[in-house]
């Protein structure tokens, strides 16, 4: 009985010592959920041909390389604001023309996200005026609206989207 409750006064001290950290389930979350989005969007740009990374179903709207350009520069921009110290290098992706700069550029913005997720510490702090967390979600929000555009101007060019193959 005294070897158990040593045990016990042991794990509750390691527990209870400055710094110890107990990982995040919200972060963890997230960043599965971020890894499955980025393989969705990197699918969904890989499955429109390079000649029609120039459609728009009208006149006022991106073309399809526009919308997965525009996020990809959303995201850095969002994801800068969570690494405040600057400490993980955001990649260019501003030059970004061809289909297969974009996708570069698509998955080099999600992998700098990735790493950004990876270096917090609780998503429940504060990144500005909201939470490290809400942050995330709303560049997630953002990937799916884009993401949506893009399943319409694939279907108007007669494919269909990888996700929808299964």
């Amino acid at each position: 009985m005294r070897r158990y409750i040593i045990a016990l006064v042991l794990i509750v001290a390691a527990a209870a010592r400055p710094g110890a950290q107990t990982p995040d389930p919200i972060a963890g979350d997230l960043q599965k959920d971020w890894a499955d989005q980025k393989a969705r969007m990197t699918a969904l740009a890989d499955a429109m041909p390079e000649d029609k990374y120039g459609f728009k179903a009208t006149e006022a709207q991106r073309t399809f390389g526009e919308q997965l350009h525009h996020l990809a520069e959303a995201h850095v921009r969002m994801f800068r604001a969570l690494d405040a110290s600057g400490k993980i290098p955001a990649p260019e992706v501003a030059a970004a023309k061809t289909k297969d700069e974009i996708v570069k550029a698509l998955a080099a913005a999600y992998d700098y996200g990735q790493a950004v997720l990876a270096a917090q510490g609780s998503l429940g702090e504060s990144a500005g005026t909201r939470s490290k967390a809400r942050v995330v979600w709303a560049a997630m929000n953002n990937a799916m609206n884009h993401y949506g555009q893009c399943v319409v101007y694939l279907r108007l060019n007669g494919i269909v989207p990888p996700a929808s193959r299964r």
